[in-house]
């Protein structure tokens, strides 16, 4: 039986509904690299942070197996592929980074084991869209 990261699945039902999280992510990730701002230069974050949300939701589905997962983050890979915003693959590690601090700030049950498990997850899934690129 595949792995359903149901233990990541929870933590990000405990993150989302934090007022801020996405908001202190966006912080993190913004600081965590030189290149990382200037991907987000004419962003509406209200319409970006639903964006995320429904891409997490769907990273976590894809990493445990099912096939909705598939086909968005599908769908991410070519619109942060080379022929369109042209997203960098090596930012990747920067983005997960940036994630699993906002949720060791958000999530009152994250020890290192689930952030162990959530870097596996979304490993999985970025690796996915890194192959789409």
């Amino acid at each position: 039986m595949a792995d359903s990261y149901a233990d990541v699945q929870q933590s990000f039902q405990r993150c989302i509904t934090k007022q801020g999280f996405l908001h202190r992510f966006y912080d993190i990730f913004m600081q965590s690299h030189p290149d990382v701002p200037s991907l987000f230069r004419n962003t509406d974050f209200n319409e970006q942070i639903k964006l995320l949300r429904h891409g997490l939701s769907s990273a976590l589905m894809f990493a445990g197996g099912t096939n909705v997962g598939k086909s968005v983050l599908k769908r991410i890979g070519e619109t942060h592929g080379r022929h369109r915003m042209n997203v960098d693959p090596t930012l990747y590690p920067y983005w997960i980074d940036s994630l699993v601090v906002a949720v060791r700030e958000t999530d009152p049950r994250c020890d290192e084991k689930l952030q162990g498990r959530w870097r596996e997850a979304l490993t999985i899934a970025t690796d996915h869209i890194r192959s789409v690129h």
